[in-house]
């Protein structure tokens, strides 16, 4: 009679308990948000060049000079710069 009754709440309890069920649910919800953000990727913005860009006339026009530098923290280390 004891194993009977034992048998019976076996069968009645619910495969995967209730909050196994939540946690998957959850978990489900959370990949699919994750997956569908990462499918809406923000395009790259398009700036094309303004007419204030462009060479004018009677402005003067600049050089870039390179120079280098010797090191004196690190030694053999020499470091190229653009002015």
């Amino acid at each position: 009679m004891r194993s009977k009754m034992w048998l019976e709440i076996v069968r009645e309890r619910p495969t995967i308990p209730v909050m196994k069920r939540l946690s998957l649910r959850i978990l489900a919800v959370a990949l699919v948000l994750t997956f569908a953000q990462a499918q809406d990727k923000p395009k790259e913005p398009n700036y094309p060049a303004q007419p204030e860009s462009a060479r004018q006339e009677g402005v003067p026009q600049g050089t870039v000079t390179k120079s280098t530098l010797k090191s004196e923290v690190f030694p053999n280390t020499l470091r190229e710069y653009y002015v």
